[in-house]
């Protein structure tokens, strides 16, 4: 049973080195690490892996899964790599995908009319790559039922339900875009805040829905501080010697 993984540059190597640990002790395993030219492929944390093999060399795939990671966003750009995972899972028993490694197999067209998942960040993405999510087939099928029956043209015609949909789609992701990869780059934990955000996006947006505002807490007036005195004054020293003040210009020696 031939098992190979895609790997690409900036993957993220814990979506690859978790399913290779468990699927390469799976009874007949033959595991196959490829990248394009199988050349050494950098992760999103700094080192580099070594792949088994390339494209051009490697046999077909009983199982292929593709990670994640910060690269997929040039991989589906990359016509080699999605003609790979396209041609390999025409014969594969199990085609499979961790986290944003699922935007691959729908740059390969394989997600078309199936559902699918991914990094929760990303879900609303996924529907322009043909795939479709349980939120989205029940928001969404909410929306096509109730919208068109309430009120009619233009919800009922598909030339502006489908590219309103998308469009959508398009603009929440923008709106978040900014602040998600400010978080990615300056943040300790990028994937701890990523999540904080938007969780806390998705709770503004029920709350406003269910017409709750945020309580807003009132910050009093800052008051202007007066002047504080030394409450401890420096001790005098007996015998110490007095301030000594310094001369005018011009003036003669003291004797």
């Amino acid at each position: 049973m031939n098992i190979v993984f895609v790997l690409f540059d900036n993957v993220t190597q814990l979506d690859f080195s978790g399913p290779v640990q468990f699927l390469s002790r799976l009874p007949g395993a033959k595991t196959h690490v490829v990248s394009k030219d199988g050349k050494a492929i950098s992760t999103d944390c700094g080192f580099a892996i070594m792949p088994t093999g390339s494209f051009t060399d490697c046999p077909q795939a009983d199982i292929i899964c593709v990670p994640g990671g910060h690269g997929v966003r040039q991989a589906i750009s990359d016509d080699a790599l999605v003609a790979f995972v396209r041609e390999q899972a025409k014969s594969a028993e199990w085609i499979t995908s961790v986290c944003t490694g699922s935007f691959i197999l729908g740059a390969a067209g394989l997600l078309r009319g199936k559902r699918a998942t991914t990094h929760w960040a990303y879900t609303q993405l996924l529907p322009l790559f043909g795939a479709t999510t349980l939120r989205d087939m029940a928001g969404n099928g909410l929306d096509m039922l109730v919208l068109p029956t309430a009120i009619g043209k233009p919800f009922n015609r598909t030339a502006y339900a489908v590219p309103t949909t998308v469009v959508r789609a398009l603009n929440d992701r923008i709106e978040r875009d900014a602040e998600i990869e400010r978080l990615q780059q300056q943040s300790l934990d990028p994937y701890v805040e990523t999540r904080t955000l938007y969780l806390e996006m998705r709770q503004r947006e029920i709350d406003a829905l269910r017409g709750r505002l945020p309580a807003v807490t009132a910050v009093p007036p800052i008051e202007a501080a007066a002047p504080q005195t030394d409450p401890l004054p420096d001790p005098e020293i007996p015998g110490a010697p007095a301030d000594i003040e310094t001369p005018p210009a011009g003036a003669p020696p003291p004797p």
